[in-house]
């Protein structure tokens, strides 16, 4: 099936050149497998989180729902031992939790505790999987995951992780513009899983770990993916649950979902699974930080000249006699200026001065004639990659 002209994934739209490019590289480097291969299009697009990493996990969704609709074909999935499966092994027995009762006075100071290591996080998915009724998924996004403590006793399992796309309710109480939400979004993040241990009855307590997050999550969310977030939100499923924990802790109701969930982007099942929408203003103008219009940007149309400029960057010969320069471009407008890409500049952004600059420190550093073929770009690049790897492994 032909490509569509545009396509937009987790706020990011891409062209047809860009989608043609994933389709290319998912034909041409098959041997590399489906993550490696997500990693290399993140490489090349420069898709990553405001904290610098590769947004590789959702390239690799955007990969699979293209090959869903026909778009492009991946390699077969291999199966490689020892990585465990993605839901819990719940066929052995679950060890019960102590018994806990009293009031929150009684059980201070509280703590939330980052899962680290293999073993904990095993553990915390397992308590998942067995209590919380929706069970332990693989997040979507950037996500950390917390054991409530108190002294040395686990009281309660927390997942915190990248926010809705939409929420028509959300979006109306934030009062942002599609743009501005594309470009904050960010800024927002969800209280996936609250799960309060089997045997815990403490009075207050559901209450007190929330206020307790919203006074540690912002720091270490902003720690390990490089944004502060201003807004708190969750969705409580109204049949199960009335919410009264979130509103005891000031969180404000704002709406309903239409019920069709996160991944549902064919609206199969609206009004399926509607939940109670709160959310928790972590500073006191959150809306109108949320509200803030995107910083202008130079614009490249000329997608394929970037990308080959990009990729010829990484594998280049680097002369370490050369200036400096050229080690220190890290914006996406530091590229080999060519004829075509001239006139894709916006000469009104405030940009522009810069990107021509940095085009004209690139092109002092690329050496002529250019490389005209992408193909072989791209073949240097994977077996940088592989070279790298197989180092690594033999190490």
């Amino acid at each position: 099936m032909a490509m569509p002209e545009s396509l937009t994934f987790c706020g990011r739209t891409f062209g047809a050149a860009e989608l043609e490019l994933m389709r290319q590289i998912a034909r041409d480097f098959s041997a590399l497998g489906v993550t490696e291969i997500a990693r290399t299009v993140c490489e090349l697009l420069e898709w990553r989180r405001p904290s610098g990493r590769l947004k590789n996990h959702e390239c690799r969704q955007l990969l699979e729902r293209l090959q869903a609709q026909a778009f492009l074909k991946l390699p077969a999935l291999r199966k490689l031992g020892g990585r465990g499966p993605r839901r819990p092994d719940l066929s052995g027995p679950c060890a019960e939790s102590t018994a806990v009762a009293g009031t929150v006075s009684e059980y201070t100071p509280l703590e939330l505790v980052l899962v680290e290591g293999e073993a904990e996080s095993r553990r915390w998915r397992e308590k998942v999987e067995h209590y919380h009724y929706l069970g332990c998924r693989v997040p979507f996004g950037a996500n950390l995951r917390y054991w409530v403590r108190y002294r040395d006793r686990d009281l309660a399992c927390l997942l915190w992780n990248s926010p809705a796309w939409k929420m028509q309710a959300r979006d109306a109480w934030i009062g942002w513009s599609a743009a501005q939400r594309q470009y904050n979004l960010q800024q927002i993040v969800n209280n996936g899983r609250f799960l309060i241990l089997p045997g815990v009855r403490v009075k207050g307590l559901a209450s007190k770990i929330l206020a307790l997050s919203a006074r540690q999550v912002p720091g270490d969310w902003e720690e390990h993916y490089g944004c502060r977030p201003v807004l708190l939100e969750t969705l409580v499923d109204a049949a199960r649950f009335g919410g009264t924990c979130y509103r005891a802790a000031n969180w404000i109701p704002v709406g309903q979902t239409a019920g069709r969930g996160r991944m549902d982007r064919e609206h199969r099942g609206h009004g399926q699974a509607v939940k109670d929408i709160y959310v928790y203003p972590l500073v006191h103008d959150a809306r109108q930080r949320l509200c803030s219009d995107p910083r202008p940007r130079a614009e490249l149309v000329d997608v394929h000249s970037l990308v080959a400029s990009l990729v010829w960057h990484q594998v280049r010969h680097r002369d370490r006699s050369a200036s400096d320069a050229r080690h220190r471009i890290g914006s996406l407008h530091g590229l080999k200026a060519s004829p075509g890409m001239v006139g894709a500049l916006d000469v009104g952004s405030p940009c522009t001065r810069g990107a021509a600059r940095s085009a004209a420190m690139m092109d002092a550093a690329l050496p002529d004639p250019f490389p005209a073929s992408i193909e072989t770009l791209f073949s240097k690049l994977v077996r940088r990659r592989l070279h790298s790897r197989a180092a690594k492994e033999g190490s």
